[in-house]
């Protein structure tokens, strides 16, 4: 993958997957706070805002960097909490709903694009209406297909300026090939 392009590898499983990763040279970026595959457990909420929970959490980061990992991904914890450990690690520290306390922002694109109908998370925010967008392109998909169905239906299409034409003398050639099957 690095050499396709890749800056890190994310992974969101234990510290022995990374320190793997890490020891073989592969820059990991690991996942503290909400990790949404693991939301099983701790529902899909802000994590940390108990002195207990924070503590679980800052003991997580540091177990990926000790683990070796290049970057964590911080999602959905108290502001404070994400400030604390931005300033603790030398890891990069990606923020997700944690307040501008990270080195980095990031949203998924589906949040910034608005391409999902329902509920919209608090840290989130829609920079555009794909839904809105896609629906129109829908309804023109639906549009196009039927009219091309018409014209199929009706000898519209295709057309001559559709097709393919072969020259008298190669389709005659082409019979006589044929002959020697």
């Amino acid at each position: 993958m690095m050499k396709r392009g890749a800056d890190a590898v994310y992974c969101s499983h234990s510290p022995r997957f990374i320190e793997a990763m890490a020891a073989e040279g592969i820059p990991v970026t690991g996942h503290v706070g909400l990790v949404p595959n693991r939301a099983t457990w701790t529902n899909f909420r802000a994590i940390g805002r108990t002195a207990d929970e924070a503590f679980k959490v800052l003991r997580a980061a540091k177990d990926l960097e000790n683990a070796g990992a290049a970057c964590i991904e911080v999602e959905v914890v108290p502001v404070r909490l994400a400030d604390h450990i931005t300033r603790s690690t030398p890891l990069i520290t990606m923020g997700m709903g944690c307040g501008s306390a990270c080195d980095t922002q990031y949203l998924f694109s589906s949040d910034v694009l608005g391409t999902h109908t329902g509920h919209n998370p608090r840290h989130a925010k829609r920079y555009a209406d794909f839904v809105t967008l896609e629906a129109e392109l829908q309804e023109k998909r639906i549009a196009a297909f039927r009219a091309f169905g018409r014209d199929v239906t009706a000898g519209a299409y295709p057309e001559a300026k559709h097709q393919v034409d072969m020259d008298d003398a190669a389709y005659d050639r082409f019979l006589t090939l044929f002959q020697s099957l």
